[in-house]
């Protein structure tokens, strides 16, 4: 590999008392060996200005790179990757004029600084513009205090902060939808009646009220009992309840038309799960809404996969499990995360497609009256990833249905392909009944445990007694660790993708995975939305996520603000700046939905963990300046 290492260090020059940078193995985290050459950065008197301001004689300042205050130089036209340890690899260009010397210190000064141009004022349109939650939906989501890492010390994140979600109907038939956003545990979810004057008012309902003990973590509307009002089923789940807790019963509600709920008395049946997501869909074509409810995860049992369902509609609002009829291999599919009923293939029977952590995205075919998997026929076979959402929408405009998927993304010390995936090794290694899952990833070509020697000590105390120093632990593999024999029936999960991803439709039954531009990698997406935003006929994409609840090491994922990528209406997509597009969303976006107000004006609405709501309407004729 033939890489230039160029020292970039994040804090302000003039902290720095040496009299020149040099470069030092503890900056770069890739073995020295990998490194041949290293342009060490002399920056004595830098101010934050300084390279904006330098002649690109010999140096430019990299394409996108943040310079906070300073430093940071490579030839012209070398391809920059920003990297979370503070430092860039460059992939040199030498042939190109300007390239510099390398194995040289390079000093630069103010002196040489050339002074910038003239800023000329620029106008800018925004598409959106943030409006006053507390004006128009005052929703504050309260996370509950719960360490997840105190119930199960290897968890690579927190499984307790997935809410909520939110679900939009017209409940009361005054043609404006209304709105259900979903509670942590302790907190009820809350129901807004959408007014004439635009703004939502908060109905209390007793039924939610007594249900708060459980955490809500996914909701839909849908007319459950065929008396044209919809209805509301919540998907209850989180981390914090032992396996089996009726806290971990989903809640089917009744809507009286009016807008009252009431909570079914044996309507569903008994599912302690803890769950994700409901998708109401008709799939025996009997003329009533059927549901698929989706288990995200076994609490203290991580990454088992939990129970998933099919429930079937007797047109009357009672459902019986139908999955194993169905396909065997719904039971227990996986940690799911989202799914969606589609049509595909347009034989007018609705199809499968689930996602999940862990999952590959999993696709199963409606035929006579089974759902049969073709994930390894129809090019999703190797998708393995950390799936969060998914979303159906034809992009391309050739009639069928594509597919957006929210994944990790790539601005994660966690680095996976098909040939060096991630890895967790699942078992009960020290026979105490508790369930363990060692997470591994590739190093330089080795797969090494992610975590410390104190780290997997605590949670298998027999490591400290193995390795009784951290020498004697470094470079140690999982097969270092534990015999064959220990290894032996051991769950062993992979993830080979973690890039957000357009799923073309092919057409008889094929797919292709096609990654976002690079912007859409920068944090976990969980909240997909989609629409002609910028009318110009073809449909955008808005993509919002992060996620605060992850180990020390990893640091929060929170490099996007509400992301716009502009359709081109053949299933490519641009990226909208931020200053563009308007979005600047702070904070762990969990979903999205859109509302029609009554004036006609649309509304967006991005649901926070742990936060209040933002929203956003286009901004029709607003102008912003701003100089360049």
């Amino acid at each position: 590999m033939n890489r230039v290492a160029v020292i970039a260090l994040g804090f302000a020059a003039s902290a720095l008392q040496a009299d020149e940078i040099e470069w030092r193995p503890p900056f770069i985290t890739t073995p020295p060996e990998v490194v041949e050459r290293i342009i060490a950065v002399e920056l004595p008197d830098a101010e934050p200005d300084f390279l904006q301001a330098l002649n690109p004689a010999s140096l430019a300042v990299a394409d996108r790179a943040r310079v906070e205050p300073a430093l940071a130089a490579a030839a012209a036209g070398t391809r920059w990757q920003f990297l979370r340890q503070g430092y860039f690899f460059v992939d040199p260009v030498e042939s190109r004029p300007g390239a510099p010397v390398f194995n040289r210190t390079i000093t630069l000064r103010n002196k040489d600084a050339q002074p910038p141009g003239q800023k000329t004022p620029v106008t800018v349109n925004p598409l959106f513009i943030e409006e006053s939650s507390r004006k128009i939906l005052d929703f504050k989501h309260i996370e509950n205090e719960f360490v997840d890492f105190r119930k199960q010390i290897l968890l690579p994140h927190m499984l307790s902060t997935q809410g909520p979600r939110i679900a939009k109907a017209d409940v009361n038939d005054d043609g404006i939808e209304d709105l259900y956003i979903g509670g942590a545990k302790d907190s009820p979810g809350c129901f807004f009646i959408h007014g004439k004057n635009g703004t939502f008012t908060k109905r209390k309902q007793a039924c939610f009220e007594e249900d708060k003990a459980s955490e809500d973590i996914g909701a839909a509307f849908f007319d459950a009992d065929g008396d044209k009002d919809p209805d509301l089923y919540v998907v209850t789940g989180g981390n914090e309840f032992p396996k089996d807790s009726p806290e971990l019963q989903d809640h089917l509600y009744l809507n009286d038309g009016n807008g009252n709920f009431t909570a079914s008395l044996g309507q569903i049946p008994d599912m302690l799960t803890s769950g994700s997501c409901v998708k109401p869909g008709d799939i025996d074509n009997d003329g009533d809404l059927d549901l698929f409810v989706g288990g995200r995860l076994v609490p203290g049992s991580y990454p088992l996969a939990p129970r998933s369902y099919i429930l079937e509609n007797d047109g009357k609002g009672y459902f019986r499990d139908v999955t194993e009829s169905y396909n065997r291999e719904l039971l227990s599919p996986g940690m799911v995360t989202d799914a969606v009923w589609t049509d595909f293939n347009g034989d007018r029977q609705l199809d499968l497609i689930i996602v999940g952590e862990w999952m590959g995205i999993r696709v199963f075919l409606h035929s006579g009256d089974m759902l049969t998997e073709i994930t390894d026929q129809c090019g999703t076979g190797n998708s393995t990833g950390w799936w969060n959402s998914i979303l159906a929408g034809d992009f391309d405009g050739d009639g069928d249905e594509d597919y957006v998927a929210g994944n990790l993304g790539l601005n994660s010390q966690i680095r996976a392909t098909s040939a060096e995936p991630a890895t967790i090794y699942a078992k009960d290694f020290d026979n105490n009944g508790s369930f363990e899952g060692i997470m591994c990833f590739y190093i330089q070509g080795i797969s090494y445990p992610f975590y410390a020697k104190d780290d997997l000590q605590d949670q298998l105390p027999f490591i400290g007694r193995k390795y009784p120093t951290y020498e004697s632990y470094t470079r140690q593999t999982i097969s270092d660790i534990f015999t064959p024999a220990e290894l032996k029936n051991a769950m062993v999960l992979k993830a080979s993708v973690f890039e957000t991803s357009y799923i073309e439709n092919k057409g008889n039954n094929q797919f292709e995975l096609i990654p976002l531009p690079r912007e859409a990698q920068f944090s976990p997406v969980y909240a997909i939305h989609s629409g002609d935003f910028n009318h110009d006929g073809n449909k955008d994409l808005i993509l919002a996520g992060n996620f605060f609840g992850t180990r020390i090491r990893f640091g929060h994922y929170n490099a996007t603000k509400g992301l716009f990528l502009a359709g081109n209406g053949k299933g490519h997509f641009n990226v909208v700046p931020y200053l563009e597009s308007g979005f600047r969303i702070e904070g762990e976006v969990r979903d999205i939905t859109e509302v029609r107000q009554p004036s006609g004006e649309r509304l967006l609405i991005f649901v926070l963990n742990n936060d209040s709501v933002k929203l956003y309407k286009p901004a029709g004729n607003l102008s912003l300046k701003m100089l360049k």
